[in-house]
Protein backbone atom coordinates (compact mmCIF):
# COMPACT_ATOMS: atom_id res chain seq x y z
CA UNK A 1 0.00 0.00 0.00
CA UNK A 2 0.88 3.39 -0.84
CA UNK A 3 1.81 6.00 1.69
CA UNK A 4 0.72 9.61 1.99
CA UNK A 5 1.57 12.37 -0.94
CA UNK A 6 2.77 15.48 -0.16
CA UNK A 7 0.34 16.99 -2.70
CA UNK A 8 -2.82 14.63 -1.08
CA UNK A 9 -3.64 18.24 1.25
CA UNK A 10 -6.63 18.68 3.58
CA UNK A 11 -8.20 20.33 0.65
CA UNK A 12 -8.28 17.74 -1.90
CA UNK A 13 -9.10 15.30 0.86
CA UNK A 14 -12.14 17.29 2.14
CA UNK A 15 -13.62 16.97 -1.40
CA UNK A 16 -13.37 13.45 -1.10
CA UNK A 17 -15.24 13.62 1.90
CA UNK A 18 -17.84 15.70 1.80
CA UNK A 19 -20.82 13.83 0.63
CA UNK A 20 -19.69 11.05 3.28
CA UNK A 21 -20.22 14.14 6.19
CA UNK A 22 -22.99 15.17 4.63
CA UNK A 23 -24.76 11.75 4.89
CA UNK A 24 -23.40 11.00 8.37
CA UNK A 25 -20.93 13.48 10.18
CA UNK A 26 -19.88 10.87 12.47
CA UNK A 27 -17.79 8.41 10.46
CA UNK A 28 -14.90 7.63 11.50
CA UNK A 29 -11.55 9.09 10.33
CA UNK A 30 -10.16 5.30 9.35
CA UNK A 31 -13.36 5.28 7.11
CA UNK A 32 -12.59 8.70 5.60
CA UNK A 33 -8.33 7.14 5.32
CA UNK A 34 -10.25 4.37 2.83
CA UNK A 35 -11.99 6.57 1.37
CA UNK A 36 -9.49 8.74 0.29
CA UNK A 37 -7.35 5.31 -0.88
CA UNK A 38 -10.39 4.00 -2.92
CA UNK A 39 -9.91 7.55 -4.91
CA UNK A 40 -6.16 8.03 -5.19
CA UNK A 41 -4.86 4.67 -3.70
CA UNK A 42 -2.27 6.86 -1.26
CA UNK A 43 -3.19 6.64 2.46
CA UNK A 44 -3.39 10.24 3.91
CA UNK A 45 -2.30 10.45 7.14
CA UNK A 46 -4.84 10.67 10.43
CA UNK A 47 -3.50 14.29 11.10
CA UNK A 48 -4.60 15.15 7.42
CA UNK A 49 -7.76 13.50 7.38
CA UNK A 50 -8.75 14.78 10.75
CA UNK A 51 -7.82 18.44 9.20
CA UNK A 52 -9.75 17.53 6.17
CA UNK A 53 -13.16 16.39 8.10
CA UNK A 54 -12.76 19.76 10.59
CA UNK A 55 -12.96 21.84 6.93
CA UNK A 56 -15.82 20.03 5.64
CA UNK A 57 -17.74 20.34 8.64
CA UNK A 58 -17.24 23.62 8.66
CA UNK A 59 -18.17 24.37 4.61
CA UNK A 60 -21.51 22.60 6.18
CA UNK A 61 -22.74 23.81 9.36
CA UNK A 62 -20.26 26.64 9.53
CA UNK A 63 -17.45 27.25 11.91
CA UNK A 64 -17.24 28.35 15.73
CA UNK A 65 -16.73 32.25 15.33
CA UNK A 66 -19.73 32.17 13.04
CA UNK A 67 -21.81 30.63 15.44
CA UNK A 68 -20.68 32.56 18.55
CA UNK A 69 -21.83 36.08 16.15
CA UNK A 70 -24.76 35.09 15.36
CA UNK A 71 -25.46 34.37 19.43
CA UNK A 72 -26.61 38.27 20.17
CA UNK A 73 -29.32 37.57 16.96
CA UNK A 74 -30.33 34.30 18.98
CA UNK A 75 -30.44 35.75 22.40
CA UNK A 76 -32.66 38.80 20.69
CA UNK A 77 -35.14 36.37 19.44
CA UNK A 78 -35.29 34.34 23.13
CA UNK A 79 -36.05 37.11 24.97
CA UNK A 80 -38.81 38.69 22.35
CA UNK A 81 -40.55 34.91 22.59
CA UNK A 82 -40.66 34.80 26.05
CA UNK A 83 -41.30 37.92 28.42
CA UNK A 84 -39.32 38.61 31.29
CA UNK A 85 -36.37 36.62 29.64
CA UNK A 86 -33.52 38.64 30.97
CA UNK A 87 -30.31 37.77 28.60
CA UNK A 88 -26.58 38.82 28.87
CA UNK A 89 -23.49 37.20 27.40
CA UNK A 90 -20.05 38.26 27.26
CA UNK A 91 -16.65 37.25 25.92
CA UNK A 92 -13.13 35.92 27.44
CA UNK A 93 -10.89 35.76 24.12
CA UNK A 94 -8.04 34.54 25.97
CA UNK A 95 -9.76 31.19 27.12
CA UNK A 96 -11.79 30.58 23.77
CA UNK A 97 -12.23 26.55 24.70
CA UNK A 98 -13.87 27.17 28.26
CA UNK A 99 -15.77 29.50 26.64
CA UNK A 100 -17.11 27.59 24.23
CA UNK A 101 -17.81 24.96 26.98
CA UNK A 102 -19.73 27.65 29.22
CA UNK A 103 -21.89 28.85 26.36
CA UNK A 104 -22.88 25.53 25.46
CA UNK A 105 -23.88 24.49 28.87
CA UNK A 106 -25.75 27.56 29.43
CA UNK A 107 -27.65 27.43 25.83
CA UNK A 108 -28.48 23.77 27.20
CA UNK A 109 -29.41 25.14 30.52
CA UNK A 110 -31.89 27.68 29.60
CA UNK A 111 -33.83 25.14 27.09
CA UNK A 112 -33.99 23.06 30.17
CA UNK A 113 -35.36 25.92 32.23
CA UNK A 114 -38.12 27.36 29.23
CA UNK A 115 -39.31 23.60 28.82
CA UNK A 116 -40.29 24.16 32.47
CA UNK A 117 -42.44 27.10 32.08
Amino acid sequence: MSQDHRQLNSSLICRVILPLIQSNPSVSIPVFQGAVWASYHFKPSYRKVWMAKQKAIAQIYGDWEESYNKVPKLLQKLQSCFFGTICTYGSDRSDTRRQQQHFANYLVYSANKIREV
